[in-house]
C-alpha cells in the first residue's frame, strides 16, 4: 500500500510540474547571444563550434570578476600561475605546460580578438566586459598561434552614443574595496566615447612572522578609452585603448608539508610537517655555498632549526615577495560593410613588464655567520651582498631570492573579408600578421651564487688576497681558489706565490707557518 502511495503521488507531482511548465512555458523568452567566434556576428546557438558565452550581466550575476573566478565558474577550464611571469590555461583538458619565453601555449587569451598574454590577462579583470567568449578545441584557422586548446576572448562594451553609465562599489572584509564604472560620452554628431575605469584593492591576509608584516594584498587599477566614428556610408572607425597596472605581495607557490630528507629533500611518501623547509643538501645552492668557500659540505643544513608555522595563515620569510604588473593595449579597427560582406582592418600594438621578487625557499635559516675549513683560522664571517632585485644585503646565513623580469612588446596586424551572401555559402578570408619581442630574465639567487660572479664580495678577496683578485669569478676560478686554500697551492698565473700566501696570512694573525702546514 505505501509503494501504490509512492507511485501515485511521483505521477501526480509530475503531471502538476509539466502542467505549470507548459502554461510557464510560453512567457519565458529565452535571450539571444549573438556571438564572433568564427569571424561573423551569429546567434550562440547556430555557432558550429564549441562555445560557451558569458554577457555582462552573466559575468555580474556570478560575480565573475578575473580568471580565478571564470575558471570555477565554467566547466573545463584550469589554470594555474606557472613559474616566472607564466601562466597556464587549460581548456576540456587540452593544454601545454610550455610557459617558457620562446614557448607559445595551446590555449590562448584575448582582447577583442587580438592575442594578448595569459598572465596579464589573468591580473588585469574583466574590465567594462560586454560578453566573454570561450571557445574549445583547435581554433588555428580563425586565430593563428597555435591556438590548439581552446581560445579566450573578452569583447568590451562598445559606446552608445548617448549619455548614460554606471557605478558599483562593493566592500567587504580585509579590507576589500573593488570599484568599477563607465560613462558614455556624445563626442559629436558622428563620434561617441566611452570610458571605463575599475580599481581593487585588499589588504595582506598572510602574516611573515620573521619581519612582522603582512603579506598576500592586492592593489591593481585599470582604465579603458574606446572611440566609435561613423563614417560615411556606413564605414566605422573603432578606437581602443587601455591600460593596467597591477601590484601585490602573493606568494609565487603554496605552502607546503614537508618530512625533511637529506636524498630528496621531502619525503614523498610522508605528509610531514605544514610550512616546513625542504633539506639543501641535494640543491645548486649547496654546491654554489660549497664552492664559493661559505659551507665544508653539501651535507650542511643551516636549515635544521628554522622556525615554522603550522598556521595557514602565518610563514617565516627572510623578505616580503613583491609582484608588479603593467600593461598597455591599443587597437584600430576599420570597418566597412558591403552588399555581400565585411570588410574588416584591424590593428594591435601593446606593451607588458613584469617585475617580482619572492622568497623561494619559504624558511629563515637560524644561522648568523658562513663557515668553511677555514673558519678556525679566520672564524665565521658575514658578507655585504648585491643582488639584481634584492639591492645590497648583509647576509650570514642562506637565502634563496626568485628574481622576473619580463619586457614584452606585441604587434598585430589582419585583414578579415567576411561574406553575407543570399545563399547557403558564406566564407571567410582573412590574413593575420603577429610579431612579438620578449626579453625574460629569471633568476633564483643564492648566497654563493651571487658570490660566484664576482669574487670582490667575499671576504677572503681582501683578508687573503689584498684585493689582488677583485672581479674574478666563475667556476674555474672558484675551483681554483678552493684548491688553493685546502690544499696551501699557490694561485693560477702567478698572481701569488705559495710563500706570498703563507706570508700574508702570517702577517695578519701573527701564527707560526708550521701551524699554516
Amino acid at each position: 500500500m505505501d509503494n501504490f502511495k509512492r507511485i501515485a503521488f511521483a505521477f501526480l507531482a509530475t503531471a502538476v510540474f509539466t502542467s505549470f511548465n507548459d502554461a510557464t512555458a510560453q512567457e519565458v523568452e529565452v535571450e539571444e547571444v549573438v556571438v564572433t567566434a568564427t569571424r561573423r556576428e551569429e546567434s550562440l546557438q547556430d555557432v558550429a563550434l564549441s562555445a560557451q558565452a558569458l554577457t555582462s550581466e552573466d559575468l555580474e550575476a556570478q560575480q565573475v570578476t578575473e580568471m580565478y573566478d571564470l575558471g570555477e565558474l565554467t566547466p573545463g577550464i584550469t589554470f594555474s600561475p606557472a613559474i616566472g611571469s607564466g601562466y597556464f590555461i587549460g581548456i576540456r583538458g587540452s593544454a601545454t605546460e610550455a610557459i617558457g619565453a620562446s614557448s607559445v601555449g595551446s590555449v590562448q587569451t584575448a582582447v577583442n580578438g587580438h592575442v594578448i598574454n595569459s598572465s596579464a590577462f589573468a591580473d588585469m579583470g574583466f574590465l567594462d566586459a560586454e560578453r566573454m567568449e570561450i571557445l574549445s578545441g583547435p581554433q588555428g584557422t580563425l586565430y593563428g598561434r597555435n591556438v590548439t586548446g581552446g581560445f579566450i576572448n573578452l569583447i568590451s562594451a562598445r559606446p552608445t552614443g548617448d549619455t548614460s553609465g554606471y557605478a558599483n562599489m562593493q566592500y567587504g572584509n580585509l579590507g576589500q574595496t573593488r570599484l568599477s564604472s563607465a560613462i558614455n560620452v556624445p563626442v559629436t554628431d558622428n563620434v561617441a566615447a566611452r570610458v571605463a575605469y575599475s580599481s581593487y584593492v585588499q589588504d595582506g591576509t598572510v602574516k611573515n612572522l620573521n619581519l612582522g608584516t603582512e603579506i598576500d594584498d592586492r592593489d591593481s587599477q585599470a582604465v579603458r578609452l574606446s572611440v566609435d566614428w561613423d563614417m560615411s556610408d556606413g564605414n566605422t572607425l573603432q578606437f581602443t585603448h587601455e591600460e593596467h597596472d597591477f601590484e601585490d605581495s602573493r606568494l609565487n607557490w603554496a605552502s607546503r608539508y614537508c618530512s625533511r630528507t637529506a636524498f630528496l629533500g621531502c619525503d614523498p611518501t610522508v605528509r610531514g610537517d605544514y610550512n616546513r623547509s625542504a633539506h639543501p643538501a641535494g640543491t645548486l645552492a649547496a654546491a654554489f655555498s660549497v664552492l664559493t668557500l661559505m659551507q665544508t659540505d653539501k651535507m650542511v643544513d643551516a636549515y635544521a632549526d628554522a622556525p615554522f608555522s603550522d598556521n595557514l595563515d602565518e610563514i617565516y620569510l627572510d623578505l616580503d615577495p613583491n609582484r608588479r604588473q603593467t600593461l598597455t593595449h591599443t587597437t584600430l579597427e576599420y570597418i566597412n560593410p558591403r552588399e555581400n560582406g565585411d570588410l574588416k582592418v584591424k590593428f594591435t600594438y601593446g606593451t607588458r613588464d613584469y617585475n617580482h621578487i619572492d622568497d623561494n625557499d619559504k624558511s629563515v635559516s637560524t644561522q648568523t655567520e658562513f663557515t668553511n675549513g677555514l673558519s678556525g683560522l679566520f672564524g665565521g664571517f658575514r658578507a655585504e651582498l648585491e643582488y639584481d632585485c634584492w639591492g645590497v644585503q648583509d647576509r650570514g646565513a642562506p637565502t634563496n631570492s626568485e628574481c622576473s623580469t619580463t619586457e614584452e612588446e606585441r604587434t598585430q596586424f589582419e585583414v578579415n573579408w567576411i561574406s553575407d551572401n543570399d545563399g547557403p555559402l558564406n566564407y571567410t578570408l582573412g590574413a593575420y600578421y603577429h610579431e612579438r619581442t620578449y626579453s625574460n630574465d629569471y633568476q633564483v639567487m643564492t648566497e654563493g651564487y651571487v658570490m660566484n660572479g664576482d669574487f670582490r664580495q667575499h671576504p677572503y678577496s681582501d683578508l687573503v688576497f689584498g684585493g689582488q683578485l677583485d672581479g674574478y669569478g666563475g667556476s674555474p676560478f672558484w675551483g681554483t681558489l678552493g684548491a688553493l686554500i685546502s690544499a696551501g697551492l699557490p694561485v693560477q698565473g702567478g698572481l701569488i706565490t705559495q710563500d706570498q700566501f703563507i706570508a700574508g696570512i702570517v702577517g695578519k694573525y701573527s701564527i707560526s707557518k708550521c701551524s699554516m702546514v
